[in-house]
């Protein structure tokens, strides 16, 4: 490089430095004031957004976590204690959905035999026994209420921690430090003189998880072959009215999704987390089902076809386009061939498509009867 290039280039060398410098300036700036924020935050016993920590109060050692929420995910704040155990349990606020479940005798929650605890939350537990002496002392149940009566909505023990969680909390609120304290030591003694009691996971227990995974896995294994089967059905074996072979799917998936649920319900009832496992039932159950029959009868139709190939030679009458978010489709109408039919519309490739006049272009198309008598597409040239 000569001394003239670089003379010519050093006021661009100049203006890019100049633009890094402010930059670089913007944002040491930007951080310094958010850092002055923060600290006057504090000073005034709040927290900043986002914080994450951990801190000692009365002896108690615990953390904390705010995490801002994102694109699909709710805000929350967590506190957290150690707390090793033999049991677990989850405890929320009872529910109109919690009430009619138990209404039905669908779920069946441990009580503890305090009317006004229990009208007022709902325990899920996998370790009974556990469960049911530790909320015996009343100490406990009362050291819960203080937990949700300061905002908080959740409050978890997985045998290692107990952590008390506030979902949803306002996003444009600062959690204050003389809270999370009280909190901490609260959990602190929930923590404290734990119920030592080993509990032997018992056949009844070992049959329930195997009931919970064979509700489960039929659900997702009719999902996932489904979707395979529909895509086959639509690529391969594509149906000329793809709207009827999914009416006439129905005739089949929908009483057999509604025995499988009520299949589902004498599976995984009697537990207190059953109306919650059913609840995940369903809604795998409600895809599975009508996916896998739409594909299972749209792939079958062509798959089990014998038939001989019939060819039709058509006049394309106009041809069209449609944009989806990311992509393009491209479609052409053409005479039908079928009785009782004006026209028919295909999706064809973008090259054929552009080779289509209207009104002077003719496809030849072959396609066969199939075997549940829903006409499919071999080929199209």
């Amino acid at each position: 490089m000569t001394g003239n290039t670089l003379i010519e280039m050093l006021p661009v060398l100049i203006v890019v430095l100049v633009v890094f410098i402010v930059i670089v300036s913007i944002i040491v700036i930007a951080v310094r004031k958010q850092k002055e924020k923060n600290i006057k935050l504090r000073e005034q016993g709040f927290l900043e957004k986002g914080a994450k920590g951990n801190g000692t109060f009365q002896g108690v050692e615990y953390s904390y976590v705010h995490f801002q929420g994102g694109k699909n995910a709710p805000p929350y704040f967590k506190v957290f204690v150690e707390c090793p155990s033999t049991g677990d349990f989850k405890i929320t606020r009872e529910t109109g959905f919690d009430r009619f479940f138990k209404r039905l005798g669908i779920c069946v929650e441990l009580e503890t035999n305090d009317r006004e605890f229990d009208d007022a939350f709902f325990i899920t537990t996998n370790s009974e026994g556990f469960t049911r002496e530790y909320f015996r002392k009343s100490d406990k149940r009362r050291l819960v209420t203080e937990v949700f009566a300061r905002g908080f909505n959740e409050l978890i023990h997985d045998g290692e921690k107990i952590v008390a969680t506030w979902k949803s909390f306002p996003r444009g609120m600062n959690m204050e430090i003389k809270t999370i304290e009280e909190i901490a030591a609260v959990l602190g003694q929930l923590a404290g003189d734990i119920p030592n009691i080993y509990e032997q996971e018992s056949a009844e227990n070992i049959g329930w998880k195997q009931r919970r995974f064979f509700a489960f896995a039929v659900p997702i294994f009719l999902l996932v072959a489904g979707i395979a089967g529909l895509v086959m059905g639509l690529t391969t074996f594509h149906p000329l009215d793809e709207g009827k072979v999914i009416l006439d799917s129905f005739k089949y998936s929908i009483p057999l999704l509604i025995l499988f649920l009520w299949f589902s319900v004498q599976l995984l009832r009697g537990r207190s987390s059953s109306h919650r496992e059913l609840m995940g039932v369903f809604a795998l159950s409600l895809f599975g089902f009508i996916i896998a029959g739409m594909g299972g009868e749209m792939t079958l139709n062509g798959w089990l076809d014998k038939s001989k190939p019939v060819i039709h030679e058509v006049k394309v009458t106009d041809k069209y386009s449609t944009r989806s978010k990311n992509s393009r489709s491209y479609h052409v109408v053409l005479e039908s061939w079928r009785e009782g039919r004006y026209s028919e519309k295909l999706s064809v490739r973008r090259s054929f498509y552009n080779q289509l006049v209207p009104g002077q272009s003719t496809m030849v198309i072959t396609t066969k009867a199939g075997k549940l008598g829903f006409e499919w597409l071999v080929e199209y040239q």
